[in-house]
């Protein structure tokens, strides 16, 4: 027969087993969620507690790669996000320089306009119409320097 103090430690070392195997669950379940909502860092953190717990078990070793996805994922948001920020400031450089240009052509003040084409290149080499406007811009400032020239002359 057993004892009832053998019993009691057998009751205690299964009860322990058991806190420890739901522990475990938990941590491994709590993991999981994070991981579908995306939360790279409570996933980590749940995956490694789970493998603190039960070391030998490989459930939590296997979905740590997924954590590795979800923080890559999130650097690419990131970094995309990085992209469209500077993109659009850009962006926004390019077209006030063109409306200070253009406004500036408008009212034939050349070297404001030739600054503001100058500098809507500097933000976009590869656009035509600073590259056309520049070129309209040298031409309108050397005819006004010949009617000038020849004012002078007169």
């Amino acid at each position: 027969m057993y004892t009832k103090e053998g019993l009691a430690l057998v009751a205690r070392i299964e009860e322990s087993e058991m806190a420890l195997i739901n522990s475990f669950c938990e941590a491994n379940k709590a993991g999981d969620e994070a991981v579908k909502k995306e939360d790279c860092v409570l996933a980590k953190k749940m995956y490694t507690n789970a493998m603190t717990l039960l070391p030998s078990e490989q459930y939590p070793v296997t979905q740590m790669a997924k954590v590795g996805d979800c923080f890559k994922m999130r650097e690419e948001i990131a970094k995309r996000a990085e992209e469209m920020i500077t993109k659009q400031a850009l962006e926004e450089k390019y077209t006030e320089a063109l409306k200070k240009a253009d406004d500036a052509f408008s009212t034939k003040n050349w070297s404001i306009a030739k600054e503001g084409y100058t500098e809507a290149l500097s933000v976009k080499a590869n656009e035509q119409y600073p590259k056309y406007k520049l070129s309209a811009v040298d031409k309108m400032m050397a005819e006004e320097a010949i009617v000038k020239d020849d004012q002078t002359k007169a």
